[in-house]
């Protein structure tokens, strides 16, 4: 269970990362790095699935 929390996180900020590299290209700053995603719909639908995600994580982590 600690090894499932643990890779949730790294996942979770990676994705973070990818995506904040995606919004910087698309407001101009072109990056060295093409964004996995693209499309502002799809990384807005993916964004809701990563912030439950996040919110389950640090609930599980911090108890109270």
């Amino acid at each position: 269970m600690r090894k499932l929390l643990i890779l949730a996180e790294v996942s979770l900020i990676l994705f973070l990362l990818y995506y904040l590299t995606g919004v910087l290209t698309s407001l101009g700053f072109h990056n060295w790095q093409k964004p996995l995603f693209g499309n502002p719909i799809l990384s807005s639908i993916l964004l809701l699935f990563v912030l439950p995600l996040s919110t389950l994580v640090l609930t599980r982590r911090n108890p109270g």
